[in-house]
């Protein structure tokens, strides 16, 4: 049994191309069915998100997991002239389509195999490997494949075990380390600072003047986080009336501006003004009557919408944009040192899944290995018992047990020896044992030998249901979507 993994994502790709080959919800089922269908192909999970598309696969070689994703995607030139992932551009690097195509007209695809698969899907489920470093929703998306192969019964045990591992690994990361809890968005470090000044946002009332993109953005992050009343002011009032109506608030008189400072605890604003629009003495005012309650000011217009002087207020919070931009890179750059202790996290758990996935290996090539020494027991036995019809039961059983034992004695260091090299994470050692002792067995050569497991490519109802409660509950959604094409080196020197 072979795993493999072959995808296209963010990295490799423009949105252009990535759409050509996503799996929309409505269309996984059949798509996976598909899939499942392919010659050699025993399971199989679809990841499908906004930035990527991968095919998880196991079969009995790496060439017919490729013609498989090849027929999948109808580009199998693509997929046999790539061995290796290619080279991860900068993520601010624009891809031109042209160029992503190639002259075959094909997308730049990349693979993985064995090992390499669980490192890169454990880095995607704990969102090391997203646009945005440490992105929560990326986690839900994995579960969601599990649970939608489940569902289609195109993930048996070897690949329902790796996604759970993953949605482990991923919820670990997130639970050992600050990687998700920094605001990486303009909307959403909004919010951090509302936090810090308020502590919660239950109740709080927002007051938007004017109606930029950033600011309607922001007012919806807000909103989304438990504060109660909005309010929008705006020289168009129509324009006011409509965003008012999709957050259940109020237009307000823009020309009233000061009236409705003293009820905003936070407020947004984002005009295209050429001046001030909120000057000092109109937000001392309003905090005089309010008897000076915490007012956060949030200015996103460029020029500015807000006296600077209005920061020097008792209780006012007041925040630009290149306030709220240095935010953002601190919480950047902390996301990122919070990799190196994900990373390494991720070594542990990847040696966790290699050690599991080389003892599945090692019980067919032990238990082919028994059963053929029985065999080869029972024959000779056999023989030797017709050439000496004259034996009594008594003797006969006499020399059954000492062939017994003589064949467990010779079989023991064998298994102990094999056994070790599993617990040490020795795939190797398990690849020559089948060699040497010529049995049969599943990633050997793709046949199903006298030490294969029965129909394991089919997950049975029992199993599947026990697989998708699993990961539901590994899997919870914490929250985006999926940065690098190789396993991390860390990970790789791991195994």
């Amino acid at each position: 049994m072979v795993l493999s993994a072959i995808g296209i994502n963010h990295k490799t790709a423009p949105v252009e191309v990535r759409e050509k080959v996503s799996v929309a919800t409505c269309q996984l089922e059949p798509a996976l069915q598909r899939l499942r269908s392919q010659p050699g192909i025993q399971e199989a999970v679809i990841l499908s998100t906004c930035n990527r598309t991968e095919l998880y696969l196991c079969s009995a070689s790496p060439a017919l997991a490729l013609e498989a994703a090849g027929r999948f995607f109808k580009c199998p030139e693509a997929l046999a002239a790539r061995e290796a992932p290619p080279p991860a551009a900068p993520a601010d690097q624009a891809c031109d389509a042209a160029q992503v195509w190639g002259a075959d007209g094909c997308p730049p695809f990349y693979k993985y195999q064995g090992m390499q698969v669980a490192q890169h899907l454990f880095r995607v489920a704990a969102g090391l490997d997203s646009l945005l470093v440490g992105e929560p929703q990326i986690l839900g998306q994995v579960r969601d494949a599990l649970q939608a192969a489940l569902h289609a019964r195109t993930a048996g045990p070897y690949l329902s075990r790796l996604f759970q591992h993953a949605l482990a690994a991923g919820k670990r990361v997130r639970s050992e380390t600050a990687i998700g809890e920094s605001a990486t968005s303009l909307s959403y470090v909004a919010v951090e600072l509302a936090r810090k000044v308020f502590g919660s946002l239950t109740g709080r009332t927002v007051l938007l003047v004017g109606a930029g993109q950033m600011s309607e953005l922001a007012l919806k992050t807000l909103v989304s986080h438990g504060a109660a009343t909005v309010l929008v002011a705006n020289r168009t009032r129509a324009h006011a009336e409509a965003l008012a109506a999709q957050y259940g608030g109020q237009a307000v008189d823009y020309g009233q501006l000061p009236q409705w400072l003293e009820q905003a605890d936070i407020v947004i604003s984002s005009t295209s003004a050429p001046h001030w629009v909120i000057h000092r003495p109109q937000v001392e005012a309003a905090m005089r009557k309010r008897g000076w309650r915490r007012l956060l000011v949030v200015d996103l217009a460029v020029p500015r919408d807000v006296d600077p002087a209005v920061h020097n207020l008792e209780g006012v919070y007041l925040y630009n944009v290149d306030d709220l931009q240095s935010v953002l890179d601190a919480n950047v750059e902390r996301r990122r040192a919070e990799g190196v202790q994900a990373e390494a996290i991720l070594v542990q758990e990847a040696r966790e899944f290699s050690r599991w996935w080389t003892s599945r290996q090692a019980v067919p090539v032990i238990q082919a290995l028994t059963r053929f020494s029985r065999q080869v027991e029972d024959q000779e036995l056999e023989r030797l018992f017709r050439r000496l019809p004259e034996l009594t039961p008594r003797e006969r059983n006499l020399i059954q047990a000492a062939a017994r034992a003589m064949v467990n004695k010779i079989l023991h260091k064998p298994v102990t020896r094999l056994k070790e090299a599993v617990a040490e994470n020795n795939p190797d050692a398990v690849a020559l044992a089948s060699r040497l002792f010529d049995v049969d067995w599943p990633q050997a050569s793709g046949r199903r030998g006298p030490g294969a497991e029965p129909d394991e490519g089919r997950a049975a109802p029992q199993a599947a249901a026990g697989a998708a409660e699993e990961a539901r509950k590994n899997g919870t959604r914490e929250g985006g979507s999926p940065v690098v094409h190789s396993a991390a080196p860390a990970v790789q020197h791991a195994l």
